[in-house]
């Protein structure tokens, strides 16, 4: 039988080379999540702001509504709202082509309205947006 002592005394360093190794692995997933985070959280704001641009464009295009529901003869405008500008043109006699446009950083939205106004009343034949 041999002596444990001497099995033992021969066999130092392997834990620690065990250790350490998990520790590297474990170090270089926790690099990657990060990265991946950071990657997606970019993303998601990105698209949460092509998502304002939208609601923007739609808002510039109900203001226009309510506006020629007042002001028959109303052919647009510009405004800003934070740091997006909505351009509103509206053209024609009695359909009304509505074209609302929102420009927000690196996003630009288009909305595209018509409108028939007749006998004083303004009724919506289509909506959609322009890509």
């Amino acid at each position: 039988m041999t002596n444990p002592k001497k099995y033992f005394n021969t066999q130092k360093g392997q834990s620690m080379i065990l250790l350490v190794f998990f520790v590297m692995t474990a170090v270089a997933i926790t690099i990657a999540a990060i990265f991946m985070m950071i990657i997606t959280s970019g993303s998601v704001a990105d698209m949460q702001n092509g998502i304002e641009a939208g609601q923007l464009a739609d808002s510039g295009a109900e203001n226009a509504l309510l506006k020629l529901e007042r002001d028959p003869s109303y052919s647009g405008e510009v405004y800003t709202l934070g740091n997006a500008t909505v351009t509103v043109i509206v053209t024609g006699g009695t359909t009304k082509t509505i074209n609302s446009t929102v420009v927000s950083g690196d996003f630009t939205r288009k909305v595209e309205v018509l409108a028939n106004y007749t006998n004083n009343v303004l009724s919506v034949t289509s909506w959609k947006e322009q890509f």
